[in-house]
């Protein structure tokens, strides 16, 4: 997976300002996506978008994308978006201007190479920024509206630095093999996509609700009744038996890494294989959170 895309980005940019009509000449035809658009079976909270473009069902070619929003779009996304279609552009966003003068990743990331986050801006052309949902080590997770399959998912960001996105690699091969391997619902957060953009690894899962310590917290850390104990118990331990069987280690099960699908069934899953590894590979002895040690 190539990830410095620092050279390529500047060469779009260059070449687009000296040759503004090579921007997809040939595809010129403006497409209208169907309002009906089919929900992912994984998706767990299908909602509409925090705000609307023009035509939010608009589906656009770059150079459409160029004739209907060029005032909007800033000179690095007119270079950028060769070569991609087009399902939102972010019109409402107070939008970061690239520049190949600034030596954070053009100005998209902090010093420390998180990713700016800004609000109603979009992701990839396709996603719409709606709120931070946590953040750490790795990077950052985010609400997004999909613009594209309409409905809302969480989206990790990985952090631009290299040791970050080795191991996101193999994040993401230990969640399509808990994802490919399930026929059943195992109480295992569902990874929908994965993809780099601006030099950082995007992963796209289902959206869930609160983890279990903020819903202890919100129990005033009195506890639950026994039987609903013993129903989050038999949950966490089908999602640890599939993973053995799959011979995948979290390495940090944690009451914050435990989540609901929603408040209302009660139904937990299992997220964050940031640190995971297969049991033939390579393991941190970094196993857990300082705050469980």
């Amino acid at each position: 997976m190539a990830l410095n895309t620092k050279i390529v980005g500047a060469a779009y940019f260059l070449i687009n300002k000296s040759h503004p009509q090579s921007v997809n000449e040939s595809e010129d035809n403006l497409e209208t996506e169907s309002e009906a658009a089919s929900v992912n079976k994984v998706t767990s909270n299908p909602q509409g978008p925090a705000s609307t473009e023009l035509n939010p069902n608009l589906v656009m070619t770059p150079k459409k994308a160029l004739e209907m929003f060029g005032d909007i779009l800033t000179d690095y996304e007119q270079s950028e978006m060769l070569n991609k279609t087009i399902y939102f552009i972010g019109p409402k966003a107070e939008k970061i201007k690239g520049s190949l003068m600034n030596d954070h990743n053009f100005g998209y990331d902090d010093d420390k190479g998180d990713y700016n986050i800004v609000l109603k801006d979009h992701i990839d052309y396709r996603y719409e920024c709606i709120k931070l949902l946590g953040q750490g080590s790795f990077g950052q997770v985010i609400e997004w509206y999909d613009h594209k399959e309409k409905y809302r998912v969480a989206l990790k960001i990985i952090r631009n630095r290299k040791k970050f996105h080795d191991q996101a690699q193999v994040e993401v091969k230990v969640l399509e093999a808990l994802r490919d391997n399930d026929p059943k619902d195992q109480n295992i957060v569902q990874i929908i996509d994965h993809f780099v953009f601006r030099s950082h690894i995007w992963i796209t899962t289902e959206l869930l609700s609160i983890n279990m310590y903020e819903f202890i917290k919100d129990q005033n850390f009195e506890g639950f009744p026994m039987d609903e104990v013993r129903d989050y118990a038999i949950q966490i331990l089908r999602g640890l038996k599939y993973m053995k069987r799959l011979k995948i280690i979290h390495c940090d099960l944690k009451p914050e890494n435990i989540l609901m699908k929603d408040k209302e069934n009660k139904s937990l899953k299992i997220i964050d294989f940031g640190s995971g590894w297969f049991e033939e590979e390579k393991i941190y002895t970094y196993i857990q959170s300082r705050f469980y040690r």
